[in-house]
């Protein structure tokens, strides 16, 4: 087992100087992917910011393949402007997320699958001068480590396009190529279509596969191992960095046979792929069926109906299965403990007692049950066990029938406008904040993390979470009651029912989730008054949706097989900028990570620009030397 260590062990000063000059930007666009190597076509052979590149074509993202993997095709040379920020993939409200940054491009479209590429790498590839030509053959450039951010959004929104992921600072103070990737989201990139279930082994339908989200990260990494060494990057050097959604799609990336090895270290921000068992588990598709009218046989089922059986968040089974308090203090790993010694976080790992375990298989099973019950009569064989011929007869005739249904369904959902898709999402997301995220178990993820950490390959994962995860959360959630610009926190106890009451869209389980959530926090931290049972409230939740999840999966690494070396670490700086009950809020580290502070001086402390260098350079230095 190899030892675990403080993360202050990855600190490494390093002099900035002039390295800015030195820096260029680029976008470079994927689409749906490519095929592609860049060969000759480099990037530009000077210093600046890059206007244009040759890229590799490939086949759009559109109406007629919404549903299916993105995948290489044959190249074609055309230009682009790689100054233009890309569009963002469909989305339901960009506009919500201008509170935490800039957003360059309100534009949405779903050919969407860009890259950022930023680097500070000047090329002499291409140069024709008798020096260019010497330099190349006496003295190869070193290739940079890679760094790879996925971006988080909860897999409904978000994208590169937003000023708080460019990575130029970062690459010009750390020396590293920073590469931001988008994904398909929501409704189009996780929407569980079922196919898999029901037709493994046939090729027609492979290109319907579940979560195109990932899988088109997944494309993404091959593209950049292919091809980042015409940008100065080492396709063997290769960090993942992503923060809440991303850092648990890392997270999985980490777990899957089909990307593990695309990757070699990675750092998770608020997140963790523990989340997932706890609370990423709705499946809507019949939901969306029905709300777009794509139902190919006649039901009887209502759309409450389906909401109650296909619709299973287990938020309100995180809380009964028992609530551990979580102490700061759980986040420190001192480098003179033994690998042992992190159990230190045994308490606040235990958000969900195993048990949940079969807990969670038994709503699979239901929700399986649910599926064939409306999809056709596909388990009636057991009327003709006396007859095996029969029997599988049956079957075939009931997978077929399912085929045919999910075939059709698909196809009415591809010809939609998008504009449609886009309100039956936002329909859904009105009545459960915690939709359409990745499915298990599929091709790409046989199984929950807990059963899957052996096949981690990864050497290094630092990890860790803000000190208070769910304050922002609270105030985007209650923007009226709490606006920025207020000093107080004036939410009562209804209103935040209110808002548990979306984590679970089944309408028998609500109230039993929010009774059980006020009796643990009286329970555990004996509030004296509203005032009081709102702060408990908060640290309660930061611990069950993010602190828990976060160290509970350092603890689980830690007594796996896998020989991985686990920094952790707990963002605790109040912002200047942002009322102190916010404190440090979900979020709050990527103004510091992106070296906001750097970049706009003058909103910020002192205190705070060295907070931003200081936290660059671990990040990148764990890039580098792990």
């Amino acid at each position: 087992m190899a030892s675990k260590h403080s993360l202050t062990l990855v600190v490494i000063f390093l002099s900035i100087g002039v390295i800015l000059s030195l820096h260029f930007e680029m976008i470079l666009s994927l689409r749906t992917s490519q095929q592609s190597k860049l060969d000759d076509r480099n990037a530009i052979n000077s210093t600046g910011k890059v206007n244009s590149t040759d890229v590799s074509n490939s086949t759009k993202i559109n109406e007629n393949n919404r549903f299916q993997r993105s995948k290489f095709s044959q190249p074609e040379t055309f230009k682009i402007d790689a100054l233009k920020w890309p569009p963002f993939c469909p989305q339901s409200n960009l506009k919500s997320y201008e509170y935490l940054t800039k957003i360059h491009n309100y534009e949405t479209d779903e050919d969407c699958l860009f890259l950022n590429i930023w680097t500070p790498y000047r090329s002499i590839r291409k140069s024709k001068s008798i020096l260019g030509k010497l330099k190349r053959l006496i003295k190869p450039r070193k290739l940079l480590p890679v760094v790879v951010f996925i971006h988080g959004g909860g897999f409904i929104g978000m994208g590169v396009s937003m000023e708080a992921y460019d990575g130029s600072y970062v690459s010009a103070i750390g020396q590293v190529v920073f590469v931001t990737i988008n994904y398909r989201l929501g409704l189009i990139g996780f929407l569980n279509n079922h196919f898999e279930d029901f037709d493994e082994n046939k090729e027609e339908f492979r290109e319907y596969g579940k979560n195109l989200g990932l899988l088109d990260q997944i494309e993404a990494l091959k593209w950049i191992r292919q091809n980042i060494q015409e940008f100065g990057g080492d396709p063997n050097r290769i960090t993942l960095q992503g923060q809440s959604a991303g850092a648990i799609s890392i997270g999985l990336l980490m777990l899957s046979d089909q990307s593990k090895n695309l990757f070699h270290q990675a750092i998770l921000q608020s997140g963790s792929p523990m989340m997932l068992k706890q609370i990423f588990q709705s499946d809507h598709y019949e939901q969306v069926i029905i709300k777009a009218n794509c139902t190919y046989e006649p039901t009887t089922n209502t759309t409450d109906d389906f909401e109650t059986k296909a619709s299973k968040s287990n938020f309100s089974d995180i809380v009964e299965e028992g609530y551990i308090q979580i102490d700061d203090d759980d986040f420190d790993v001192n480098e003179d403990q033994s690998s042992s010694q992190i159990n230190r976080v045994e308490r606040i790992a235990l958000l969900i007692n195993e048990s949940l375990t079969n807990s969670l298989g038994n709503n699979d099973s239901d929700e399986k049950k649910s599926i064939e019950e409306n999809s056709g009569d596909v388990h009636q064989d057991t009327d003709y066990e006396d007859d095996e011929d029969e029997d599988d007869e049956q079957r075939r005739l009931g997978l077929e029938q399912i085929k045919q249904r999910r075939t059709e369904e698909i196809r009415c959902l591809e010809r939609l406008p998008l504009k449609q898709l886009e309100q039956i999402q936002q329909l859904i997301l009105d009545t459960n904040r915690i939709s359409f995220s990745p499915i298990i178990p599929s091709r790409l993820l046989p199984d929950f993390a807990e059963a899957s950490l052996d096949r981690i390959v990864q050497k290094n994962l630092l990890l860790g979470a803000n000190l208070n995860e769910s304050t922002l959360y609270l105030q985007s959630e209650f923007s009226k009651l709490l606006p920025l610009n207020s000093s107080k926190m004036n939410l009562q106890w209804s209103d935040l029912s209110d808002m548990l009451a979306k984590f679970d869209t089944n309408r028998f389980r609500r109230e039993q989730m929010i009774h059980l959530a006020r009796s643990k926090i009286e329970k555990h931290f004996k509030p004296r008054n509203e005032i009081d049972f709102v702060k408990a409230f908060i640290i309660f939740l930061s611990d069950i949706l993010f602190k828990g999840p976060v160290l509970k999966f350092a603890k689980a690494l830690d007594h796996s097989a896998s020989a991985v070396n686990i920094f952790v670490y707990q963002f605790q700086h109040f912002t200047s900028s942002y009322p102190k009950w916010i404190g440090a809020g979900h979020w709050n580290e990527m103004d510091y990570v992106f070296g906001l502070p750097i970049r706009y001086p003058s909103k910020f402390t002192a205190e705070e620009k060295m907070l931003s260098l200081k936290m660059i350079l671990i990040w990148t230095n764990f890039a580098k030397n792990g």
